[in-house]
């Protein structure tokens, strides 16, 4: 339900974001100061953006913002998107609470309770096979918790954090930098179509119509981190979209975690050195993240039984002597099957049976080139 102050309706919202440069401050104070967007075009002199009559309330066609705002609005109901302003009950709570939130957002999809709680997942488009399988460890415990997945739509963290919730059959949001027309990819539609199959939804503040463009994702960033209680940072490097989304975290007031990483890896450089300059804290697993989080309540004997065991591993039963001697063989970094059979002394034939095995128990996972590593999240 919509409660926009004033009298004003949808279209007159969205003719206000046609006006280029004003502040989320200024569109509120120009929606209880002017009774409509008639008014507020007549008046515009007064503002600091000039003769708004003349040079921003038509385009160069004598196209009116008004008529450009119906017709966004009548794009949106043949296509089954929805648009929504700040006023409207749906929106995001926590979004409300940050600086300048985005006065009108385009959804396609479903959103969920106002008040739901998410987390951000982000990270490297090029990430390792360690942050991976992190990513999917941390997503699965998330969606186990109810909690909503807010990520980008990007290649890598971010692609892999919408999938895995989809397919542990939790609800995700994907921010984009571009109208919800202008998804570029054919990979990236996909993505969209199974995260709105899944009861999810895809959000952006940009018009139907609208491409994206470089700066869009500063802006985008800010939104992934304000729609959420947290940010989880997976792998980084110094520079990059998952850093700026961080940064907008701590401006917001939001806790950021961190997975900590391999100091010699590029990937690892930005998360290591947010853990450096106590801009975040260090996520050794799911579990004490939502503990640190408040959403867990904190088991001291957990704490405890992790300095002595591996936070990703679990009780595992073995099917035979041989699958444990493979698995104590294996770790996180992959191994070639010619370097397993050296330090297993099994046979190459019954090594390929029991990897088998150990691959439909989910034990292990075989990379491309025959290489093998732990599945951590068991």
């Amino acid at each position: 339900m919509e409660n926009i102050p004033n009298g004003w309706d949808l279209a007159s919202i969205i003719s206000l974001t046609f006006v280029k440069g004003l502040t989320y401050n200024e569109c509120t104070r120009i929606i209880n100061k002017y009774v409509s967007f008639d008014d507020f075009s007549k008046n515009a002199f007064n503002l600091r953006q000039g003769d708004f009559f003349e040079n921003e309330s038509k385009d160069k066609n004598g196209i009116s913002v008004i008529q450009k705002s119906e017709e966004q609005i009548e794009f949106a109901e043949k296509n089954d998107y929805k648009i929504i302003t700040v006023w409207n009950d749906a929106y995001p709570s926590l979004l409300k609470q940050i600086d300048y939130p985005p006065i009108v957002l385009y959804i396609w999809g479903d959103l969920q309770p106002a008040d739901a709680i998410s987390i951000s997942v982000v990270g490297t488009r090029k990430c390792t096979y360690y942050g991976k399988m992190v990513t999917e460890q941390f997503v699965s415990e998330f969606v186990k918790q109810n909690i909503l997945i807010t990520s980008g739509m990007a290649n890598g963290i971010d692609s892999i954090a919408h999938g895995t919730a989809i397919k542990n059959n939790g609800i995700t949001y994907a921010l984009i930098a571009s109208g919800l027309d202008k998804i570029s990819s054919q990979v990236a539609n996909q993505t969209a179509n199974d995260i709105v199959t899944s009861g999810g939804a895809v959000i952006t503040e940009y018009k139907f119509g609208t491409p994206a463009m470089q700066g869009y994702f500063l802006h985008r960033n800010r939104i992934i981190s304000g729609i959420s209680k947290a940010t989880l940072v997976v792998e980084s490097a110094y520079k990059g979209g998952a850093m700026n989304t961080a940064k907008f975290a701590d401006m917001h007031s939001r806790d950021v975690f961190v997975i900590p990483g391999n100091i010699t890896s590029e990937k690892s450089l930005g998360t290591n050195n947010l853990i450096r300059r106590h801009k975040a804290i260090i996520a050794i697993s799911p579990k004490t993240m939502l503990e640190d989080m408040g959403i867990l309540e904190i088991d001291d004997k957990s704490v405890v039984d992790n300095q002595n065991k591996n936070t990703f591993e679990q009780n595992i039963t073995f099917s035979n002597p041989a699958e444990e001697k493979i698995y104590n063989n294996l770790s996180n970094e992959p191994i070639h099957i010619d370097t397993l059979i050296g330090l297993t002394g099994l046979d190459i034939s019954e090594l390929l049976v029991q990897l088998i095995d150990m691959e439909f128990e989910e034990l292990v996972r075989q990379l491309p080139g025959k290489h093998y590593v732990r599945n951590i999240t068991l």
